[in-house]
């Protein structure tokens, strides 16, 4: 009786780390800025949209952008860690590293995006979003 108690405490003590990593990240948006081009025929706004976003929890892989009206999504660039420079991602299914998808619905518009790699609590990435609307 008191090994099977002993081994019900240690797989209890096992799982606890396990379950404590499992939370969900938490972040902040240090900065949300948009550029705004409207073109003289004032048919379509050309936006370059750039967010810094400072994670305070957790481990973020991706990230997710909606609009509720459609957008043309044209390009996503990402500044990770301690590089400077961005990189451009490519069009795919958005959940492999560097890679993004679009899906258009009558709800509006969703960008999936996955980072090169993932980030955790204390580090900061930069996304910039390029579209039309």
């Amino acid at each position: 009786m008191k090994a099977r108690l002993i081994a019900a405490l240690l797989v209890l003590f096992a799982l606890t780390p396990a379950l404590a990593s499992a939370q969900s990240p938490s972040v902040q948006w240090n900065r949300w800025d948009a550029q705004i081009t409207v073109p003289a025929s004032g048919d379509q706004m050309q936006i370059a949209e750039t967010q810094e976003v400072n994670i305070t929890g957790g481990t973020v892989s991706h990230g997710t952008r909606s609009w509720t009206s459609p957008v043309q999504v044209q390009n996503v660039y990402l500044i990770v860690g301690n590089d400077s420079t961005p990189q451009q991602l490519t069009p795919a299914d958005g959940n492999q590293p560097n890679t993004y998808s679009v899906a258009q619905s009558s709800d509006g518009t969703t960008l999936d995006y996955a980072l090169p790699t993932p980030q955790n609590a204390g580090n900061t990435y930069v996304v910039q979003i390029n579209y039309t609307t």
